[in-house]
């Protein structure tokens, strides 16, 4: 679905990733592995053709984001961006960590799955850091937001008031909340992290496991000076 000119979120297993059309075709997220057939028909529900797909942003490595990009990389001949402190597990180089690291049981029993549901290594093309700029739509940029994983991204957009923070943060019951404690690698850096977003000026804020939420700036004000 299209939620604002431009900006399309796609259902996937357990997630949403999101298409950016600007000057450029840009994909925010690659969902878990097999994404790639529903994410093309999508491109090709609205016109558009995988071949016209410049860039794959992952927001971070855990498999619900980053499984599908090995997929859609030899399907769309798309490069792959994610941000430097994850390239080397994203290409293998560096095994991956249990997506479950804070709860033991959770992890032991996902455990037996992991060869299954982790991302497959994939070349990482370009490699991000804070503040870089990106194609898709005018002035996007990097937010490096650490803490529900080393390397998580947002991306912001500043013409449109658009913040995109994949899994750094959580909207439940109509209120803004850090991200899951289950799933984070370090709870204090994403706390800081939210600092960093709350100096935004965004109106609309775009989750990858929940619906988007209006008035984001006084939101994230509000969950700064409580975090």
């Amino acid at each position: 679905m299209e939620i604002l000119p431009g900006v399309h979120r796609i259902g996937v297993l357990g997630s949403s990733v999101f298409l950016l059309e600007g000057r450029s075709l840009v994909l925010v997220d690659a969902g878990p592995r097999g994404s790639g057939s529903r994410i093309l028909r999508y491109l090709r529900h609205i016109g558009r053709s995988p071949r016209e797909l410049d860039l794959i942003v992952l927001t971070h490595y855990h498999p619900d984001h980053a499984g599908g990009a090995a997929e859609l990389a030899r399907l769309a001949r798309a490069p792959i961006a994610a941000h430097v402190a994850e390239a080397p597990y994203l290409r293998g180089e560096i095994g991956m960590p249990n997506p479950f690291v804070r709860h033991q049981a959770l992890a032991a029993a996902a455990s037996p799955l992991l060869p299954w549901i982790m991302p497959q290594p994939v070349r990482v093309d370009v490699e991000l850091e804070d503040g870089d700029g990106l194609p898709g739509l005018e002035g996007l940029r990097v937010v490096h937001t650490p803490g529900h994983t080393p390397g998580s991204i947002s991306l912001y957009a500043p013409a449109r008031r658009l913040l995109l923070v994949g899994d750094a943060l959580e909207w439940k019951r109509g209120e803004l909340r850090l991200p899951s404690r289950f799933f984070s690698e370090d709870l204090e850096e994403a706390a800081r992290s939210v600092q960093k977003l709350a100096s935004l000026d965004a109106r609309t804020l775009c989750f990858s496991h929940f619906p988007p939420a209006d008035q984001a700036a006084r939101r994230l004000r509000s969950l700064a000076a409580g975090a």
